[in-house]
C-alpha cells in the first residue's frame, strides 16, 4: 500500500487492524508454501526411496570428505575448512531454537496541524524506553543440495517477546521544538509483547571453497504491543492536566505494526569446528498503528486513534556457532536493527462519530539482543 492509498483510507474508510494482521500472515504463509512447494518439485524421481546408482559407489573420495568433520586436524593452526555437503543428500536443513535478552526504545510524535510548520511542530509525545524484553525465536533454514534449483535457500524465522520492565513517558507542548511543556506523565509498560514473523527465499554461492554467499528476498511482519497503566502525573498545569501524583484507572494501549518486503545478503565462512555468519538486512516496510486511550471520554473505543506511514528499517545480526556433532551446534547471537518512517498521517476517532487529522511526524523502533540456542541439522 503506497502512501496514497493509505490517505485515501483514511479519508474513504476505517481500518479493521485485525484485517491487516490477517492479510500479513497469509503472505508469509503463501512465501512459506511457495517455497516448500519449489523444493518438493524438484526432487529426482531417483531421490524417491534410493539413491542413484552412481552414487552409491565405494568411491574413497566421497568417503574421505564425508568423514571430514570427524578427522582431527593434523596442523595446531586455525584454518578455514572448505564446504563438504554429503552427496547423498539432496537438502541440508538447520532448525535453531534460541533464547535472549532485547533492550528496546520506541517513540513516536504529532504535530500541530497537517504541514508541521505551525506552532507548537511537536504538540504531543511518547516514548517507550529502557524496554527490557525476554525472547524465545525458532528458525528453519533450508538449502537445496543439487538436482533442480540446485541452491535454492529458504528461511522462517518466528519471535515472541515479553516486555518486563520499562517506562513510558507521554508529553504535551505549547512551543516549538520540544519547548514550554505543559504536561508530562509516566506509566508502567509491563505485559507488553514484540512478534516477529519473517520469510526469505536466496540463491546460496560458494566462493574460493571456503566463503558462501546468500542474497535474499523476504516479507517482514513485526509487532510491537504496549500497554500502558500505572500512570504518575510528573508535570502539570492548572485546569490543563491532572494534579501532580498518581492517577487511578489507566489501561491504554498501543500496537505498532511493520510490515513489507526485504532485501538481504548473509554471508558465511567455517573454521574447523567454528562457524561465522553476518547478516544484513535493509526493509521497506509500510507502518500502521491503532491505540486505545481509556481516559479520554471524548475519544471512540477501542479505537481511539490510529498511524499511517511508510518507512524504513535496517537490520544487522552476526551469529557465532559450534559444531558440538555432526548433527548438533551451540549458537551465540547478537542483532541490532533500526526502523524508523517518515512523515505519515494522525487520525483521531471521536466518541461522536466525527474524525480529525493531523501530521505524525515520525516513529522510531531501535532495539539491541543477545540470544543463545541450538541448532538441530537435518538432512
Amino acid at each position: 500500500m503506497q502512501f496514497k492509498e493509505v490517505v485515501a483510507v483514511v479519508v474513504n474508510a476505517d481500518v479493521n487492524a485485525d484485517v491487516n494482521v490477517i492479510i500479513n500472515v497469509v503472505v508469509s504463509v503463501v512465501l512459506f508454501c511457495i517455497s516448500t512447494s519449489a523444493l518438493a518439485l524438484a526432487i529426482p524421481d531417483d531421490a524417491i526411496g534410493q539413491a542413484p546408482d552412481s552414487e552409491l559407489r565405494n568411491d574413497s573420495s566421497q568417503l574421505i570428505a564425508r568423514s571430514d568433520f570427524n578427522v582431527p586436524e593434523q596442523s595446531a593452526a586455525v584454518q578455514i575448512r572448505p564446504f563438504t555437503d554429503d552427496a547423498n543428500n539432496y537438502y541440508k536443513i538447520e532448525t535453531t531454537f534460541s533464547i535472549g535478552v532485547r533492550r528496546g526504545d520506541f517513540d513516536w510524535n504529532i504535530a500541530s496541524d497537517f504541514s508541521g510548520q505551525n506552532q507548537p511542530n511537536t504538540l504531543s509525545e511518547l516514548s517507550y524506553t529502557n524496554l527490557s524484553i525476554t525472547e524465545t525465536s525458532f528458525d528453519y533454514q533450508v538449502r537445496k543440495l543439487k538436482g533442480a534449483l540446485k541452491d535454492i535457500y529458504f528461511e522462517t524465522h518466528i519471535s515472541a517477546g515479553y516486555i518486563g520492565n520499562g517506562t513510558i513517558q507521554d508529553s504535551d507542548y505549547d512551543g516549538d521544538n520540544r519547548s514550554q511543556e505543559f504536561s508530562r506523565s509516566l506509566s508502567n509498560p509491563e505485559g507488553s509483547f514484540t512478534f516477529n514473523l519473517i520469510n526469505a527465499v536466496g540463491l546460496t554461492k560458494i566462493f574460493f571453497d571456503q566463503w558462501r554467499v546468500t542474497p535474499l528476498l523476504g516479507y517482514a511482519y513485526n509487532v510491537q504491543s504496549f500497554v500502558i497503566r500505572e500512570g504518575e502525573q510528573v508535570l502539570a498545569t492548572s485546569r490543563r492536566t491532572p494534579s501532580i501524583g498518581q492517577f487511578s484507572g489507566l489501561d491504554s494501549t498501543y500496537q505498532a505494526q511493520w510490515f513489507g518486503f526485504w532485501l538481504g545478503l548473509v554471508t558465511q565462512a567455517d573454521f574447523n569446528k567454528h562457524h561465522f555468519t553476518l547478516r544484513g538486512q535493509f526493509h521497506f516496510p509500510e507502518f500502521y498503528a491503532d491505540a486505545n486511550w481509556n481516559l479520554r471520554s471524548d475519544f471512540a473505543h477501542p479505537k481511539s486513534f490510529a498511524h499511517f506511514a511508510d518507512g524504513t528499517a535496517v537490520s544487522v545480526k552476526i551469529n557465532y556457532s559450534y559444531q558440538l556433532s555432526k548433527k548438533l551446534k551451540f549458537l551465540a547471537s547478537y542483532h541490532n536493527e533500526r526502523w524508523e518512517t517518515r512523515d505519515g498521517i494522525d487520525t483521531i476517532y471521536f466518541e461522536d462519530g466525527d474524525t480529525a487529522s493531523t501530521r505524525l511526524n515520525e516513529t522510531n523502533w531501535k532495539s539491541s539482543s543477545f540470544s543463545i540456542g541450538i541448532v538441530i541439522l537435518t538432512d
